[in-house]
């Protein structure tokens, strides 16, 4: 006789292996379609910029009280005009995604720097958001050095890394007699 949980974990595995198919089938668009990856990391980059910025903006509005509340007001509005354009000229913009990207993390990082500084009386860990924004902008100015090399590196490790997280999972559905996902 099964029990209830022997059919929730058959059910269970078989949702770790369609993980592992739906993941093998984003790294191959990946590795073989590079240009419409960038695009659909354009217009998803676009959506969750718009969101975040919102989100930011409002965090911002709200805690007007709090010292150094207009970095935050800057990054949650530099968010939304960054993901409105994203949006507004998908294909364009696909094409120096790196670019925008390179200078979108560039100010980002910026701002992360001052607003660090500015905090470093309230928090013991403003180093950590500093140290995030020297590193943020060290990377932007290496995709703003290389544009094409950088697009198409970021589209090839996010399909090998599909690939191995697709082949895990499907492992992980066979071999792993309790599995959470």
């Amino acid at each position: 006789m099964e029990t209830s949980v022997s059919r929730y974990k058959r059910r269970v595995r078989w949702m770790a292996a369609l993980k592992g198919l739906v993941l093998m089938l984003l790294g191959g668009v990946a590795l073989f379609y590079p240009i419409a990856t960038i695009l659909t990391f354009v217009i998803y980059v676009g959506i969750t910029t718009i969101i975040t910025g919102v989100i930011i903006t409002i965090a911002a509005i709200v805690n007007y009280r709090v010292k150094g509340w207009g970095w935050a007001l800057a990054e949650g509005i530099l968010d939304i005009i960054f993901g409105i354009v994203l949006l507004s000229y998908p294909f364009m913009t696909a094409l120096i995604f790196p670019i925008m990207v390179g200078f979108w993390i560039f100010f980002g990082g910026v701002l992360q720097i001052s607003a660090s500084i500015a905090y470093r009386s309230e928090m013991k860990s403003w180093w950590l958001g500093l140290l995030f924004g020297i590193v943020a902008v060290g990377f932007a100015f290496w995709l703003l050095y290389t544009p094409v090399s950088s697009a198409l590196a970021l589209t090839y490790v996010i399909g090998i890394f599909a690939l191995v997280f697709g082949v895990y999972y499907i492992i992980s559905a066979f071999t792993h007699k309790r599995i959470a996902y």
